[in-house]
C-alpha cells in the first residue's frame, strides 16, 4: 500500500476516521456494549487493513461491505467462543444467529423458545424487540412507529431485553430442575 502524498494525507485520514465510526457503528448496533464494540471494531478493522488491498476504495480505506463482514464474523466467533464455554452473551448476539451457523434444529428450537418467551412481555416490550431485533428497524423509525421518542425507545428497548434476559434464566433454571 502506497503512502497518501502529503496533500492527500487529510483526505485519506477523513477517509479512515469515517470507515471507523461507521463500523463502530455498525457493531454496536449488534453488541449493544461500548467496551466489546470498541473492541471488535480495532481488531475488524485491522484485520481488514490487511486484507483490503483488493477490496478497497484506492487509498488502502476498506470498503463498507468488507468491514461490515470482517466484524460480523468476528461477532460471531465470539459469540460461539463464549456459548461453547458457558458464558452468558448479550440477547443480541444470539439473534444474529442465521440458521446455517448451527444446527438447523437447533436454531429454529431456539428461534420458539425465545418467541414463547417474547409472548409473555408487555405488549410495548414486545412490540419494541420486534421491531428493533427481528425486522432490524431503527431506533428512529421504531419511534415514529410507536408513536414515541427515540430515548422512550431506547429505555424500553433496554427494559425488554432485562426482562427477556430475566424470563430466559427462570426458564433455565426450571429446566435444570
Amino acid at each position: 500500500m502506497s503512502q497518501p502524498k502529503s496533500a492527500d494525507k487529510p483526505l485519506h485520514e477523513a477517509r479512515h476516521r469515517e470507515a471507523w465510526q461507521q463500523l463502530y457503528r455498525y457493531v454496536y448496533a449488534r453488541v449493544q456494549n461500548r467496551e466489546e464494540a470498541e473492541d471488535l471494531t480495532q481488531e475488524a478493522y485491522s484485520r481488514a487493513l490487511a486484507g483490503s488491498a483488493k477490496d478497497g476504495l484506492g487509498d488502502g480505506t476498506p470498503s463498507r461491505w468488507y468491514l461490515q463482514t470482517v466484524a460480523l464474523n468476528l461477532i460471531r466467533d465470539r459469540w460461539r467462543r463464549h456459548r461453547a464455554h458457558g458464558v452468558e452473551v448479550p440477547l443480541e448476539e444470539s439473534l444474529l444467529q442465521r440458521p446455517d451457523d448451527a444446527d438447523e434444529a437447533d436454531g429454529a428450537v431456539f428461534r420458539a423458545w425465545v418467541k414463547e418467551l417474547m409472548a409473555r412481555l408487555p405488549e410495548e416490550q414486545r412490540t419494541v424487540l420486534e421491531l428493533r431485533m427481528i425486522d432490524g428497524r431503527s431506533r428512529a423509525e421504531t419511534a415514529r412507529l410507536m408513536r414515541k421518542t427515540e430515548d422512550a425507545v431506547r429505555g424500553l428497548q433496554y427494559r425488554a431485553l432485562q426482562a427477556l434476559r430475566s424470563l430466559m434464566r427462570q426458564q433455565s433454571e426450571e429446566d435444570s430442575l
